[in-house]
């Protein structure tokens, strides 16, 4: 009964790490290399499950005497835990073919276990221990390898911007747990492959296989929980800006991955999808502190060569993500703006016309326009309303 229950078990959390590889796929637009290797962690552990517990539930013990030389297959998942964390935090969005370099072991692994049992090059005792010996310091290589990354980019990070933001402590805690679970399931499969290996047990490999369903499915709910996780810098961006829109104006701004048909413009996206929000904030941040459109002839290079950002990522994001053209944009900033003068009582002692140069308008009947279309009500009723407040 118990048995039954394990491998029920195991095809349930099977099926829901492939919910979790479909939900990734779905969102695979905006998420093209940062997540690639959790798709192939999360295909190679889905699979092992589901094809384990079928096999145990009607042909028991059939798995480990027919199918054992997919042993091997997992060990690819170990590499694709560092390259996910390398790609997360260089926020890498190209592929780098020397990473296939990190594949070797698993490989050659396969490739021995095939010439072990086809020309018995070593005793069955020498070859366990030759197998057990590599896979240590292949688990640990990349245990430590992984921390040493961590480590130095995001856990150890000193800077004081980055401790601060919602994106870096998320981003932060998340690759926390994700290697603590690493290394809990490295543990897991040396343990139990060193007890298959005793001749004491029979079943090498799938040793405490109800420790490793608990932590897939602490992983699988965490991510259906938090879906941001999966879909990379923009959509994680997006959400902790949606969770805190005093720091962007989702009114003005869109931060969904946009269609662009432009080839020009598709090869800057590339390079510009993951700054989206950074760039936003730092000019929103200068604008509202700042208040550079208080001169009339303040242009996007001026901006640009202010913030350092260039003009073509500007434009871009002028283009795909605000839903005002620049020029509209520095209208709706400079009427913002005079709500602000006017609620810190700039009215008390100059006037309306007064109001509309200090924030940059050419003439009244210009600023009264533009008060009107961005708030419905003149400066005037606006002034009212303030007042009976």
């Amino acid at each position: 009964m118990i048995e039954y229950f394990v491998n029920l078990s195991l095809i349930a959390i099977g099926f829901l790490g492939v919910l979790v590889i479909f939900l990734l796929l779905f969102s695979y637009k905006s998420n093209t290399l940062v997540n690639i290797y959790l798709v192939i962690i999360f295909t190679i552990s889905s699979f092992r499950f589901i094809h384990k517990g079928i096999y145990e539930l009607y042909h028991p013990n059939l798995f480990e005497t027919t199918f054992n030389w997919l042993i091997p297959i997992y060990l690819f998942a170990v590499p694709c835990f560092y390259l996910y964390y390398k790609s997360l935090v260089n926020d890498n969005r190209q592929y780098n073919y020397k990473d296939l370099l990190h594949f070797t072991y698993p490989i050659f692994n396969v490739l021995y276990i095939v010439l072990q049992k086809k020309y018995v090059l070593f005793t069955q005792d020498s070859s366990h221990l030759i197998q057990i010996g590599a896979l240590t310091f292949f688990i640990l290589f990349y245990l430590i390898l992984s921390f040493q990354l961590l480590n130095r980019k995001l856990w150890n990070n000193k800077n004081s911007e980055l401790i601060v933001n919602k994106h870096y402590l998320l981003i932060k805690n998340w690759t926390q747990f994700f290697y603590f679970i690493f290394l809990l399931l490295a543990f897991r499969l040396l343990f139990s492959v060193y007890l298959g290996s005793n001749s004491t047990f029979n079943s090498p490999g799938f040793s405490y296989v109800l420790f490793a369903v608990v932590l897939w499915l602490i992983i699988y709910i965490k991510i259906l929980i938090h879906p941001e996780i999966l879909y990379g810098y923009p959509k994680l961006e997006e959400k902790l800006a949606i969770q805190n829109n005093t720091i962007l104006n989702l009114g003005v701004w869109e931060l969904a991955s946009p269609e662009v048909t432009n080839l020009q413009d598709q090869k800057l996206t590339i390079g510009i999808e993951t700054k989206i929000t950074p760039y936003i904030q730092e000019m929103e941040d200068f604008i509202n502190t700042n208040h550079p459109f208080r001169d009339p002839n303040f242009s996007i290079k001026d901006l640009s060569i202010t913030l350092n950002i260039p003009t073509s990522h500007l434009v871009y994001i002028f283009k795909y993500h605000c839903n005002k053209p620049y020029v509209e944009y520095k209208k709706y900033c400079k009427i913002e703006d005079a709500k602000i003068l006017i609620k810190d009582n700039y009215l008390e002692k100059n006037t309306l016309e007064s109001l509309s140069n200090e924030i940059g308008f050419i003439s009244y009947n210009t600023f009264y326009s533009s008060f009107k279309k961005h708030n419905n009500v003149s400066p005037k009723a606006y002034l009212d309303s303030i007042s009976r407040a």
